[in-house]
């Protein structure tokens, strides 16, 4: 099962961590009352299953219990991933984004953070 940051402080500690280990965070802002979040929330733990531990970790914010958090962030809607320390940044920022509960993009936004994204 995929942990809940539950802290600003835990949130840095993550980040900060994952990135001495050169590992890529990935963050599900997610909410209870969210019908998509629900939906991908067990295609998420699959693939969390899947990945490798040394290099992948994963995490869920729930926007209404840690407010801080997402607003920091720029999350607006959900479900929203970031990845932190990916090979794929977001120009700009210190991580890359993905919105919306589509199964395969999922898949491909987690290989293209881990490994860059694939030539056309």
């Amino acid at each position: 099962m995929i942990e809940y940051i539950k802290s600003v402080e835990e949130f840095d500690s993550i980040i900060a961590k994952a990135k001495e280990a050169n590992k890529v965070v990935l963050v599900d802002y997610t909410a209870s009352w969210c019908g998509p979040c629900r939906m991908i929330s067990p295609i998420l733990d699959k693939l969390a299953g899947a990945a490798d531990p040394n290099r992948i970790e994963f995490y869920k914010v729930d926007v209404d219990e840690t407010e801080e958090i997402s607003a920091r962030a720029g999350v607006t809607a959900m479900p929203t991933f970031h990845a932190y320390n990916s090979k794929s940044p977001n120009p700009g920022h210190d991580y890359a984004e993905m919105r919306g509960a589509v199964p395969k993009k999922l898949e491909q936004f987690i290989l293209d953070s881990l490994n860059g994204p694939a030539s056309d």
